[in-house]
């Protein structure tokens, strides 16, 4: 048993839930004990070791962490107010509202006579900023494919600026007598230029919408998905500039991929354009494609019975 995994814990004994978030601890692959919280937005997985695990999400934190003892109570008190937690063999979860994550507090545990175990004070940092609405949008009575082309505007200053600071250095970098560096500010200004040169190729990064999945095809690389295999396309990204998705039940990935995907609050995401939509309306687009095939499916299974 690993070192992290306390005597006594079963696979998956402390879960909270709050309308679309959930929080767990569990055992993972290598026995420790996994901290995972998911909400629209957010999906984060991690083990949970000798510190408190803080997470915020759209509504609400959820805290995990253990203890060295054993414990009666786990509570986070902030405001006046209390907020008890699920306990389990040492380790332990608590779910706070938003504004009380916010204001902070103290996480006190006492043992099984009353006495305080460990008091910790805790400040959390501001939740993001509230997630935009995607609105339900309905398909007109063709479902003929659809290719949305890859527009190439938005990033195009990003891109020059890009070339242009390579360019620069390399003049200052010849003028300083560096040749070395100022080749080395030229071949990477190069690499930018092909890589956006691959990016106007015919076909590169459009977004092709068929009755059955969606797919892209980026330099070598083709990614395809079927309707019924993903769920909830929603903005991700800092600036919420980007569209990402989640992978339905049984078509997950690895707790190790789900690390990374939790940086940006979604399974797997979009190529970095939205195809002159904004996020939110490439979202509603995306989601009434799948809802439509899910309809479909639905109907046909019907008929056939």
């Amino acid at each position: 048993m690993s070192e992290n995994a306390p005597a006594g814990f079963d696979p998956s004994p402390l879960r909270i839930e709050r309308g679309e978030a959930w929080a767990e601890l569990r055992r993972g692959d290598g026995g420790e004990v996994v901290f995972e919280m998911r909400d629209p937005s957010h999906h984060w997985v991690a083990p949970v070791g000798d510190t408190v695990l803080t997470v915020g999400g759209w509504e609400w934190w959820f805290l995990a962490g253990r203890l060295s003892g054993d414990a009666r109570s786990v509570e986070f008190v902030s405001g006046g107010e209390r907020y008890g937690a699920e306990l389990h063999a040492s380790c332990w979860l608590v779910a706070l509202p938003r504004d009380a994550g916010v204001a902070g507090g103290r996480l006190v545990a006492t043992d099984p006579w009353g006495e305080q175990l460990v008091m910790i004070e805790l400040g959390m940092v501001a939740n993001p900023p509230p997630r935009p609405a995607v609105p339900r949008v309905e398909l007109g009575s063709r479902r003929a494919p659809v290719t949305l082309r890859f527009d190439v505007g938005p990033d195009l200053k990003g891109w020059i600026a890009g070339i242009g600071l390579m360019i620069g250095l390399a003049g200052v970098n010849f003028a300083l007598g560096e040749p070395a560096y100022a080749s080395f500010s030229l071949v990477v200004a190069l690499l930018i230029a092909l890589a956006f040169l691959m990016r106007l190729l015919p076909g590169a990064y459009d977004l092709h919408l068929e009755r059955d999945g969606f797919m892209w095809r980026s330099f070598c690389r083709t990614s395809r998905f079927r309707w019924s295999d993903v769920v909830d396309f929603r903005p991700i990204g800092r600036n919420l500039s980007d569209v990402g998705f989640d992978l339905a039940e049984g078509r997950g990935i690895p707790v190790s991929a789900r690390m990374f995907a939790g940086l940006s609050g979604a399974d797997r995401h979009l190529p970095p354009n939205t195809y002159g939509l904004s996020a939110v309306q490439l979202a509603a687009l995306m989601n009434a494609w799948r809802e439509d095939h899910l309809d479909r499916e639905v109907r046909g299974s019907a008929a056939r019975s």
